[in-house]
């Protein structure tokens, strides 16, 4: 009636880790130990301990020691069900163990001598009389304690009866009602349902689960990747923590008492923000090791399962192992991914009036990597040729590196189209190609060592350079260093329109002050708050601290029609929908003290005047 698998098993292949409890790390029995099973995560504790949790809790819930999954409706132990994988080695080791067990039909309980198949009940010797000569059970398969021992542990599989009729075999499943039933139950309680034999009710069941396998194995990659990313960011956060602390001393150290009530603020600030950040990332982190901890329980049972228990035992654990993994498909935790890929770091702003922005003074702000420091020690003429098993190494190394999703917040480093692409000839499989050299941006720079603005959103971008992690970038400055330290190019990664972009080339706009006339322009990441230009423009063209200022941008509506537009603080460049060569004008409303400012110095320098500079306003 029931099929599966048959396998004998050796007692040093049961691993305790298998057949003790988790929480109290006695071993499972068969009396106050029984192994149940928390439905929610397959993890099998001991009776006695699943009692004291649920008496601990209260109000019907388990947590999962493990995994810290939550079973709700437990009212009582009682309804938890018994693992038969665990049950049926339990009861297997100890007769093989104690080489003995009670007779379970007569009332003297006598030691036992043989074990009916049919009726899954040890016989004494007169047990064992009385049976053969029964007429009910005279044909039953009765097989001796020495021989049941050298029969595979599925031989061990208890009593399949009906839990309505329990003088009864299961016979039939219940398609309908999706329960296991006895020939009674077909004409009292099932009565036009629709019945299955339990052999092809398991394999039905067994195929489903294995499609529900396969749909959270998928997960399992992302999982794993999720949580290794966590548990970095992990360390970046704290990396961070320990960098902001030291930049708000270094620049606090230079300050007068004025600050100190600022710079307290500050590190409670970042503390906050870290704790903040941190906390969030571990929780997503946790999440991911719950759920991997359950896809690894879920897939370690059932493949013992597959080994251990028959067809109607199968058919008990299904609604479980289907509950769990369904659920697990239902819930995807990797499609909102709660990781947030940005650090932080302390923004000094040592230039500004201390006295009038002290309140405003240094930022916890979103930051970028710290740029690859060894580039002095890496400038070189002359890198060795590398052999073709190195070369081999170096293509495999690189390439894997590249395949390294964008972050914001990070770094890539550019390097020239043209040294890369003799690079690749020089490590191909069949290349006699000479090496590349080293590191060679000249191609990309103008003559005073910047990006060419000419690749600016240019289609030929991608055919001019290359963008690589730093890893990547690491491992080719180490071997084969660079022409000059003033050549290593790199851009942040910065998110446009929520998916993360390289910054080539940053905005570069055309900043005007009205009314003084001063303008300059400057190049400035799509991620500044306008806040943070208006301040620096305040700054730059030394308007005094009492003047209030506002920020407008203007495009042109037609021949003789000029629309300006108010700026908002809170807004980023990108946002504020700023192009590249756009005017930014700040207007100042009001003026009362004279003031030298920097553009204005460097103009009457220009024009040679000697005349002492006076004041725009």
């Amino acid at each position: 009636m029931s099929g599966g698998p048959s396998t004998k098993v050796d007692i040093g292949d049961l691993k305790d880790a298998f057949l003790e409890c988790a929480v109290c790390t006695e071993h499972f029995n068969l009396d106050e130990r029984k192994p149940r099973l928390l439905r929610s995560c397959l993890h099998a504790f001991c009776s006695h301990c699943l009692q004291k949790l649920l008496e601990k809790q209260g109000k019907g819930i388990v947590t999962c020691p493990l995994c810290r999954h939550v079973e709700n409706g437990v009212n009582k132990i009682d309804i938890l069900p018994i693992d038969p994988v665990r049950s049926n080695l339990v009861e297997y080791l100890q007769v093989k163990q104690q080489k003995k067990v009670l007779c379970s039909d007569c009332p003297e309980s006598l030691d036992a001598i043989s074990r009916c198949q049919d009726c899954k009940s040890y016989l004494c010797k007169d047990c064992d009389f009385a049976h053969h000569r029964n007429k009910l059970s005279r044909d039953h398969s009765i097989i001796s304690l020495e021989k049941l021992l050298e029969e595979p542990v599925k031989t061990f599989s208890r009593g399949n009866f009906c839990p309505s009729h329990p003088k009864y075999n299961v016979e039939f499943f219940c398609s309908t009602c999706k329960t296991l039933c006895c020939l009674s139950c077909t004409v009292v309680d099932h009565s036009g349902h629709t019945f299955m034999k339990p052999k092809e009710a398991a394999q039905a069941g067994r195929q489903d689960i294995e499609r529900s396998l396969a749909e959270v194995g998928k997960m399992t990659g992302r999982l794993q990747t999720l949580r290794n990313k966590g548990k970095q960011q992990e360390k970046l956060l704290t990396m961070a923590t320990k960098n902001g602390m030291a930049e708000i001393d270094k620049m606090f150290d230079c300050m007068n008492q004025l600050l100190k009530e600022r710079k307290d603020h500050l590190k409670v600030n970042i503390q906050d923000k870290n704790e903040q950040m941190v906390t969030s990332v571990q929780k997503a982190t946790e999440t991911y090791e719950q759920t991997l901890a359950i896809i690894e329980s879920s897939t370690s049972y059932y493949n013992e399962a597959q080994k251990r228990v028959d067809d109607v035992e199968m058919l008990q654990m299904y609604p479980a192992i289907k509950q769990t993994l369904q659920s697990m498909v239902d819930e995807d935790c990797t499609s909102n991914v709660p990781l947030d890929d940005d650090t932080f770091g302390f923004r000094p702003e040592l230039d500004c009036d201390l006295g009038l922005y002290v309140s405003k003074l240094g930022q916890i702000r979103n930051t970028i990597a710290i740029p690859f420091p060894d580039v002095k020690a890496k400038v070189t003429s002359s890198p060795r040729n590398f052999e073709r098993s190195e070369r081999k190494e170096q293509k495999t190394v690189i390439n894997e590196l590249r395949e390294t999703p964008l972050i914001v917040g990070e770094v890539r480093y550019i390097v020239a189209a043209e040294w890369f692409e003799k690079w690749e000839r020089y490590v191909g499989i069949f290349s006699d190609d000479g090496s590349p050299g080293p590191i060679d941006n000249t191609p990309l720079l103008t003559y005073h060592k910047t990006l060419r603005k000419s690749r600016l959103y240019s289609y030929q971008q991608q055919k001019d350079m290359v963008t690589l992690p730093k890893a990547a970038f690491g491992k080719l400055l180490e071997w084969y260093g660079i022409v000059a330290e003033d050549t290593v190019l790199y851009r942040s990664v910065i998110k446009v329109e929520a998916r993360p972009e390289i910054e080539i080339h940053p905005l570069e706009l055309c900043l005007k002050c009205v009314p003084s006339g001063q303008q300059l322009t400057k190049s400035l990441s799509r991620e500044t708050t306008i806040g943070e230009l208006e301040m620096w423009m305040r700054k730059t063209f030394g308007v005094p601290k009492d003047a209030h200022t506002h920020l407008l941008t203007g495009e042109r509506r037609g021949k003789f029609y000029y629309e300006q537009t108010r700026l908002e603080p809170q807004k980023n460049l990108y946002n504020a929908g700023l192009k590249d060569q756009q005017t930014v004008e700040l207007h100042v409303q009001s003026v009362h003290q004279p003031a030298i400012t920097k553009v204005q110095a460097a103009s009457d320098s220009a024009k040679k005047k000697t005349k002492k500079n006076s004041n725009p306003w």
